[in-house]
C-alpha cells in the first residue's frame, strides 16, 4: 500500500506468506505481512521484498536448496555486486530469481533447474548473485514459460533472447536441448507471450509465430 505495507491472503504451505507457525497453511483475510517496502516479486511458493533501507528478504520455499525456512530470510550478503538500491525489478519463478538493475543489467540467483539461470558455465545452484552476460542491451522484460523451466528474455532494442528449458520445443531452435546461454530468438519482436509450455512472439513485421507444447491446443493451430 502508501505507505510500503505488504498483505497477503491464501496459501501459507510453504511459509510463503512469511508467518513462522508450521500450522498456518492458509491465510483466509488480509493480514500484514511485511513493511517499509519498495519492490516485491511472488511465485507460488516463496514471496521477495526489497525493503526501503536497502534490505532483500524471501519468505517460502528456499531459493537455494529444497528446503523451507520458516518466517523472512535475509539474503542481502548474498547480493554480491548488485547495489540494493539498484534494483528496479525482480523477476521470479520457482527456485530462481532474476534481479534488474536501474542499468538494465540482469542477475541470477537461486537453483539453476534446466539452466534457467543463463549464466554461462554454472550448472548448480547460484549462491550469490551473478551477471547474466552475452546480453545485448538494457533488459525490458522476462516471460518464464514453466516452473524450472525457460526463459525469454525482451531488450529496448526490441530483440528477444532465450534460454534455459526447451523439453517441449519452447525455445524454437528445432529441438528439445536445454539452452544454456542467452540466444537470439530469430527475428524482432515487439511482445512476447508465455503458457504452461509455450511459446508466442509477436514480430516486428505483425506476425504471430508460435512453438513449444499444444496437449491444450495452446498455439492455436487446430491440433493437440
Amino acid at each position: 500500500d502508501s505507505e510500503g505495507d505488504v498483505w497477503g491472503i491464501g496459501y501459507n504451505t510453504a511459509g510463503q506468506l512469511g508467518f513462522l507457525d508450521t500450522n498456518t497453511n492458509s491465510i483466509g483475510m488480509w493480514s500484514k505481512i511485511y513493511e517499509k517496502v519498495r519492490l516485491i516479486g511472488v511465485t507460488a511458493n516463496y514471496t521477495v521484498v526489497v525493503t526501503n533501507d536497502n534490505r532483500i528478504l524471501y519468505a517460502g520455499n528456499n531459493l537455494i536448496s529444497s528446503t523451507t525456512t520458516l518466517g523472512w530470510n535475509d539474503i542481502t550478503s548474498s547480493m554480491g555486486e548488485v547495489a540494493v538500491d539498484s534494483i528496479d525489478t525482480l523477476y521470479c519463478t520457482d527456485g530462481m530469481m532474476h534481479i534488474k538493475t536501474a542499468d538494465g543489467s540482469l542477475y541470477a540467483y537461486g537453483r539453476n533447474m534446466n539452466a534457467n539461470a543463463g549464466v554461462t558455465g554454472v550448472s548448480g545452484v547460484i549462491s550469490v548473485a551473478t551477471k547474466v552476460s552475452g546480453l545485448p542491451s538494457a533488459v525490458k522484460d522476462i516471460r518464464y514459460t514453466f516452473s524450472y523451466g525457460s526463459v525469454l528474455c525482451q531488450f529496448d532494442t526490441t530483440s528477444v533472447y532465450g534460454w534455459g528449458r526447451n523439453v517441449n520445443g519452447e525455445l524454437g531452435q528445432g529441438n528439445a536441448a536445454a539452452v544454456p546461454a542467452p540466444y537470439l530468438l530469430a527475428g524482432a519482436s515487439i511482445v512476447i507471450g508465455t503458457s504452461y509450455n509455450a511459446t508466442a512472439i509477436v514480430s516486428g513485421t505483425g506476425t504471430l509465430v508460435t512453438c513449444g507444447g499444444q496437449n491444450n491446443g495452446q498455439l492455436g493451430n487446430g491440433i493437440t
